[in-house]
């Protein structure tokens, strides 16, 4: 239900202080913490994305297995990762956070608790993985102009919006 994915973003939006924030289609581009987050509705599985890059993929070959295998570790049932699943991209060298939720049936209040929740983990692995220190994830939020233009997603064919 993108009427639902609507509503959620506009919640998102008066939670972090920046009034009348609207999806652009089917996406919403967002900067928690310099941080940047997508959030994308899929009308044929009717469920909602959070994803963001959390690093890059080491050069060295023993940094790389300490990593993925930290990675692998995390996502075994969710352990470290709060519900989302950890990613990455040999073709771009990327490493991302995901998270899925169904668009119908998820409440206001428990789509914020997961939005929260998936960004104190994004945080958590963008320090784990190279990128900037851990930071309090609930403090604001921006837009950018171009909601998928610069998003690794769209640039690596992961889904269109």
């Amino acid at each position: 239900m993108k009427a639902a994915f609507e509503s959620f973003v506009k919640a998102v939006g008066a939670q972090a202080g920046v009034e009348n924030l609207e999806p652009e289609g089917d996406s919403c581009r967002l900067v928690f913490d310099d941080l940047p987050v997508t959030l994308n509705y899929n009308e044929p599985a009717d469920d909602i994305m959070f994803y963001c890059v959390v690093g890059t993929i080491p050069e060295e070959d023993a940094e790389r297995l300490a990593l993925f295998t930290s990675l692998l570790e995390a996502n075994f049932f969710f352990r470290y990762t709060a519900g989302s699943t950890l990613s990455a991209d040999t073709g771009s060298g990327l490493l991302a956070l995901q998270r899925v939720l169904p668009a119908k049936g998820v409440e206001e209040t428990e789509f914020l608790d997961a939005l929260e929740s998936y960004l104190n983990m994004a945080l958590l692995w963008r320090g784990r993985c190279g990128g900037q220190a851990d930071g309090d994830a609930g403090t604001s939020a921006e837009t950018t102009s171009d909601a998928t233009a610069d998003s690794p997603a769209t640039q690596q064919g992961w889904m269109k919006a």
